[in-house]
């Protein structure tokens, strides 16, 4: 059985491509030595609706080695819900549109 991945971004903007880019050969690299992330056992508590549950998801990043470059992109992405990195976007960001 394949675990559970983590959902792609809905979008990726100009400005956060290459932390996309960086992201992703991480994530490649984790995959395809057949290693799995804590945010692809439960990929719903990282974008869950329930503040404990994204705490919880923010806690298990603690020890991730792609956590710098998830929460760069999280930055650069201006991403407006979920845990990135360890970081709780869903309170800091009040709209994707946002500055």
């Amino acid at each position: 059985m394949t675990p559970a991945r983590r959902a792609e971004p809905l979008g990726v903007h100009p400005e956060a491509a290459g932390a996309w880019a960086a992201l992703r050969v991480q994530l490649d690299a984790i995959r395809e030595a057949g290693h799995t992330l804590p945010c692809e056992s439960n990929p719903e508590h990282w974008v869950g609706e329930a503040t404990a549950e994204r705490e919880a998801a923010a806690e298990g990043c603690h020890w991730c080695s792609i956590r710098t470059a998830c929460a760069a992109f999280g930055v650069a992405n201006r991403e407006p819900i979920g845990v990135w990195g360890g970081i709780d976007r869903t309170r800091l960001t009040p709209s994707r549109g946002a500055p």
